[in-house]
């Protein structure tokens, strides 16, 4: 993955994954995530410490 991307001395590459059981399961979680305080504090101030424009998402769905 690494060979992938051209990182800084300062930079490091991190990767994440999350994996839900169905549909369902997926928008309980975004509804109980959603309204928890310390989750939306973190989104509000992670841009001062992530370079939002290198960040890279993705969502996929089965059908």
């Amino acid at each position: 993955m690494l060979n992938l991307f051209e990182l800084e001395d300062d930079e490091e590459l991190m990767l994440g994954q999350t994996i839900f059981e169905n549909a369902d399961h997926y928008y309980e979680v975004m509804k109980k995530t959603g309204s928890n305080d310390m989750l939306s504090y973190l989104n509000q101030h992670i841009k001062d410490i992530i370079e939002m424009d290198k960040v890279i998402s993705s969502k996929f769905r089965l059908v």
